[in-house]
C-alpha cells in the first residue's frame, strides 16, 4: 500500500471516529433533561 493512500486512510478513520463520538456526545445531550 502507498504511504499517502496508508495516511488517508488513517485520517479519513480518525475523523469518522471523532464525528461519531461527537455525535454520541450531543444525543446524549439531548437526551437528558434540562
Amino acid at each position: 500500500m502507498p504511504l499517502h493512500s496508508a495516511i488517508a486512510n488513517a485520517r479519513l478513520k480518525s475523523i469518522i471516529a471523532v464525528d461519531s463520538s461527537c455525535w454520541s456526545w450531543m444525543s446524549q445531550g439531548l437526551a437528558l433533561p434540562l
